[in-house]
This record gives structure tokens, C-alpha cells and sequence, in this order.
């Protein structure tokens, strides 16, 4: 069934209760974080963010079925969102379930090959599946179709290291400390 309009008064108190999880999920006060998360959703039930933050933050505390239904109700309210692959992938990684993480990238790949997250997810999902060789690849793509930008080099950087290059790893470093500066 479709969703009520929220009236003037939740469409504004709606962000407020978004806006005030944020800083208490970045403290770890995840039960706090998750109720004022509960709260955005019961003003505007229709927005897709709120189902995909709330999402985020029901990944962060291991309430992973939980999460994916929060995805599913976000691609539900937006089909343009997609199928939430990205979100889906994420879900899974902080779970520790490599493989559907892994399957949730591949499937994003497939709708849209050059997806920077699609290939950092693959690529994290690899990594911590110690298939470095594969996380490598995945990284250098995203490297290559997100810019260069300093999540990419994290990510780059962090394949190096757990593969042993630390030549590689170390130049990944003093690239970010150069973006820095």
C-alpha cells in the first residue's frame, strides 16, 4: 500500500530526527541512533533515504535481514534508487557474509559495469576473502572510474598491505598525505 503524504509539520520534523542520529551514530550510540532513525520513519514513511540510513545504521548492529528489508522497502518507494545491489553489498561485508556481498556487487556490475562502489564493495568482499590478487583489480578499476580520490587509495592501499607489497601500500600512504597537504 502507498504511503500517506506526511503533513507540513512531520516533513519537517522528519530531517530532524535524521539529522540528530547522525552524530549519535558516529559517538556509537547505536540504540539512540536507531530510535531517532524509527522516528524520521513513523513522520515520513515515503522517504527512501530514511529506509536506506536506517538500513545503514540496523547493518551497523548486526540486524542484517532487518537491513536488507529496509533496502527493500527504499527500492520499493524509488524504483530509480535500483535495487539497492550497493546497499545490499555493504549489509552483508558488515555481517561478515563475503560471499553474498560479493554476489550483491557482481549483480550491481552487471547493471552498471563502471559503478565505482560496485567495484570497491567487489573488491572489499575479496580482500577480507583473502583473494588479494582479485581485491587488487577491483580497486585499480574503481581507482580508475572514481578519479583517484582518497577512499580509492584507502582502499588500494589497504589490498597492498594485506598482500604483502608494502612498497606499494607505502606509496599509497604518501599519496594521501600529499592530497592532504
Amino acid at each position: 500500500a502507498p504511503s500517506r503524504q506526511p503533513t507540513a509539520g512531520e516533513a519537517v520534523l522528519a530531517p530532524y530526527h535524521h539529522n540528530r542520529a547522525l552524530p549519535l551514530a558516529r559517538l556509537e550510540e547505536f540504540e539512540p541512533a536507531l530510535a531517532e532513525y524509527r522516528r524520521a520513519l513513523e513522520l515520513d514513511a515515503g522517504s527512501e533515504r530514511a529506509h536506506r540510513m536506517y538500513a545503514a545504521m540496523l547493518s551497523c548492529v548486526g540486524r542484517t535481514q532487518e537491513a536488507l528489508a529496509q533496502i527493500h522497502q527504499a527500492h520499493e518507494l524509488n524504483l530509480l534508487f535500483g535495487p539497492g545491489h550497493d546497499m545490499a553489498a555493504l549489509i552483508w561485508f558488515n555481517a561478515h557474509q563475503y560471499d553474498q556481498s560479493a554476489q550483491q556487487a557482481n549483480q550491481l556490475l552487471e547493471l552498471e559495469p563502471a559503478s565505482v562502489p560496485g567495484h570497491e564493495d567487489l573488491g572489499s568482499a575479496y580482500l577480507f576473502q583473502g583473494k588479494f590478487d582479485e581485491a587488487l583489480q577491483e580497486f585499480e578499476i574503481a581507482m580508475h572510474n572514481g578519479g583517484g580520490g582518497a577512499f580509492q587509495r584507502v582502499l588500494l592501499g589497504a589490498a597492498y598491505a594485506r598482500s604483502g607489497n608494502r612498497g606499494l601500500a607505502l606509496q599509497q600512504l604518501r599519496s594521501l598525505q600529499r592530497m592532504s597537504e
